[in-house]
């Protein structure tokens, strides 16, 4: 048979994922919990050595100290009784990580060093799965049909249905349908070769959609055993049992297509394996291993990307019951289904000080942020007044207040977004002059009066605009009038206009520069002449 193992425990999981399945696991206390992040040999695995250590590591996740691990096995005795099984696992490891050619000479060396033909069969299979991810259609068709030769009852109905895919991504479609019809034949609740087989009797390529629609019991005897399987406990007396599949332990979003999945189901009963889909429509066979794997999203492009799993498990004892003994010889599929948004392209964005302004007389400023994301959204915004000390990660909001250094001269700013799913945008500046110094006032001068009019002027020594503060001397409790002129200029003319003949009257100018600095002058006197005279 493929190997079969029993799944110790799923709830392996940290943060959210691991509440979720200790909830789906309960009255499951006798399963052992595994921890996830050790960075040493667990203590219970150093006994067993090298191989004890490899499966423990891959069992947590771990792959750079698995390969580790498993490598020593083989570069110990490279012919030895443990060889063939280090080679299968590091195999696995590779494959999962999208690492083929690395994967096919492990699965080739396991291959033949097989002293079975159950080792035999998972290393055809294993060989057939990595040259099909390859493209290499033809080569695993053929290696396909040499792992039928040596598969047992059994494993006919896994066997064809691989076959089927096979064939079906070389575009044989009368050749997949066969074989899927075989695999059905083997095994009526094969969900996986009744989901192809639908598709290929329309004539169209598999959609994930069609997938989820036969798994749910879409229609035929697959969907049928597929129903009565979700209903199991409740009219055959068997514990009922549900799929289990984390990805990135919950996470919402990924920036790389290399993700952690947690596999499992939540009854202590035996795992023989499971088909998964993850980011296509292509499933692939997976003869248990562990409860965690690292595996590559498959399909181009960034977006959301479903990942689904078909359990081959036996079915759960009843209450009261022995050893699964009312259960047992019977295979059972269950499925389970969860996505991840992947991210990979960074969000971009703009800031701008003070809307645009040139300049400004304070350190205290506005930042107007615009970021734009195409996938999972702008979250977060992070500023620096050098582009190497950046405040913290703060919620992205439309402007923010931000301190600018002091000390005259140009400032700039710079500015990083950071989408949910972590990807960090280049930074981006703006610059705005500090000037806290306002304008000289190098002379103010009447420069020609009238009975009625008055021009005044004076000269700055940087552009600013032009007021006149006056108001008549005789009015000690009368209001001042103000004439502007909001041209930036270094050389300043207003006329008073009105004015009353013969009336002495009191002014001072003032001058404003772009920051917002202002400029005033002493108070000044001058008397209009007489109407007369005007």
């Amino acid at each position: 048979m493929i190997a079969t193992r029993s799944v110790r425990c799923i709830r392996i999981l940290a943060a959210g994922a691991f509440a979720v399945l200790a909830f789906l696991a309960s009255g499951w206390s006798a399963a052992p919990v595994l921890a996830v992040g050790e960075t040493e040999t667990p203590a219970y695995t150093k006994a067993g050595g090298d191989m004890a250590a490899g499966v423990a590591y891959m069992e947590r996740g771990m792959f750079e100290e698995a390969v580790a691990a498993l490598s020593r096995v083989v570069a110990a005795d490279p012919n030895g009784p443990e060889a063939a099984k280090a080679f299968d696992l590091l195999g696995y490891l590779y494959w999962c990580r999208s690492w083929q050619e690395e994967a096919l000479k492990a699965f080739r060396e396991s291959l033949q060093r097989a002293g079975d033909a159950g080792g035999r069969l998972r290393a055809r299979v294993a060989v057939g799965q990595v040259l099909l991810d390859a493209g290499r259609s033809d080569e695993a068709c053929r290696e396909l049909e040499e792992a039928l030769k040596v598969a047992g009852p059994e494993d006919l109905d896994i066997v064809y249905t691989l076959l089927g895919i096979a064939k079906f991504e070389a575009k044989d479609s009368t050749g997949a349908a066969e074989m899927f019809s075989r695999a059905l034949e083997a095994f009526p609740e094969n969900l996986v070769a009744a989901a192809y087989l639908r598709k290929l009797s329309f004539g169209m390529p598999i959609h994930f959609a069609s997938v989820r629609e036969a798994l749910a019991g879409g229609g035929g005897a697959a969907g049928a055993a597929g129903a009565s399987r979700a209903g199991a406990g409740a009219s055959d007396g068997l514990l009922p049992i549900h799929g289990v599949i984390f990805v990135n332990s919950g996470a919402a979003y990924v920036t790389t297509p290399q993700v952690m999945l947690t596999l499992g189901v939540d009854q202590p009963v035996p795992v023989k394996g499971f088909f998964l889909a993850a980011g296509d429509e292509a499933f692939r066979w997976h003869d248990w291993r562990s409860p965690v794997i690292e595996w590559s999203l498959r399909g181009e492009g960034d977006g959301k990307k479903p990942v689904k799993v078909v359990y081959y498990v036996a079915a759960a004892p009843a209450p009261g019951t022995q050893d699964g003994h009312a259960g047992r010889g019977m295979r059972c599929v269950y499925s389970a289904e969860a996505s991840i948004v992947l991210d990979r392209e960074p969000p971009w964005g703009s800031v701008e000080i003070n809307d645009g302004a040139r300049c400004t007389n304070r350190t205290r400023v506005t930042l107007n942020l615009r970021a734009n994301d195409r996938t999972s959204g702008i979250l977060n915004v992070s500023m620096s007044n050098d582009g190497i000390t950046w405040s913290k990660w703060t919620m992205y909001q439309f402007t923010k207040e931000w301190e600018i250094p002091p000390g005259d001269g140009m400032k700039k700013v710079y500015a990083r977004f950071q989408d949910r799913a972590g990807n960090v945008s280049t930074p981006v500046s703006a610059r705005i002059m500090l000037d806290t110094v306002p304008p000289d006032l190098l002379w103010v001068d009447v420069a020609r009066l009238g009975a009625t009019t008055a021009d005044i002027v004076w000269a700055t020594d940087e552009d600013s605009d032009s007021a006149v503060e006056y108001v008549a001397k005789k009015d000690t409790d009368g209001k001042s009038m103000i004439v502007r002129d909001e041209d930036m200029t270094m050389l300043h003319h207003i006329t008073l206009k009105d004015l009353k003949p013969s009336t002495t009257y009191r002014f001072r100018v003032f001058s404003r520069d772009e920051a917002g600095n202002v400029a005033g002058s002493r108070v000044l006197e001058f008397t209009t002449k007489a109407a007369s005279q005007g």
